[in-house]
């Protein structure tokens, strides 16, 4: 048996020494192994994998899109620092514009408001006018009353005065006279609504013949 902690190498060479074996025959077999190359000694097995070529071209794509990436990413990063910084001045003038129609508005309503005023204020003038009138009326006819009042108390006192002065025999003449007056109205408003009554009965008999 060989044993495997023994040095093959002849001399401290990158040369096999070389092996006899024994197998029992009377000639010796010389088994020399191959030689190995020094570049094979020193450099390591490399591994190789089928997919190695998938991998190589996936990273060579994702290296060039690579920059692609960070232009959309750009851009996106850019659209919103533009939307960040232009949102104010856009609000800005989005009031600007609501309040310039208002204001618009308003102008365009104002002549018709004025319109309506002035009719409203006309219409009030007129209803002052005639309320003035009427309260004048007003104050006439109290004045009126109150002269009437005054009338009455004037001739009031000068009745009494007079029934005071009067004698008996004066009163006695004086109601006589008076209730003959009395009298007098009391007939002619009897002859008066008899005279309407028989008016308004012709009326009828007239328009039942028509």
């Amino acid at each position: 048996m060989v044993d495997s902690n023994l040095d093959l190498t002849n001399n401290n060479t990158d040369d096999p020494m070389p092996i006899i074996v024994a197998d029992g025959s009377d000639s010796n077999d010389t088994v020399t192994p191959a030689r190995r190359s020094k570049r094979d000694h020193e450099t390591p097995l490399s591994l190789t994998y089928p997919n190695n070529d998938f991998i190589t071209s996936f990273a060579n794509s994702s290296a060039l899109a690579l920059p692609f990436v960070f232009i959309f990413h750009f851009i996106g990063m850019m659209k919103v620092l533009m939307f960040s910084l232009m949102r104010h001045p856009f609000q800005a003038y989005q009031q600007i514009a609501d309040s310039n129609n208002e204001v618009n508005e308003v102008l365009e309503t104002m002549p018709k408001k004025n319109e309506v005023l002035q009719r409203d204020v006309k219409k009030v003038g007129r209803d002052q006018v005639i309320l003035d009138a009427k309260l004048e009326n007003l104050r006439e006819r109290i004045q009126r009353i109150e002269n009437k009042r005054k009338a009455w108390d004037e001739a009031a006192k000068r009745i009494e005065k007079e029934q005071a002065e009067m004698t008996d025999k004066e009163k006695a003449e004086r109601k006589e006279k008076n209730a003959a007056i009395w009298d007098e109205a009391v007939k002619r408003i009897e002859t008066a609504k008899i005279e309407r009554e028989e008016k308004d009965a012709a009326n009828e008999v007239h328009d039942e013949n028509e």
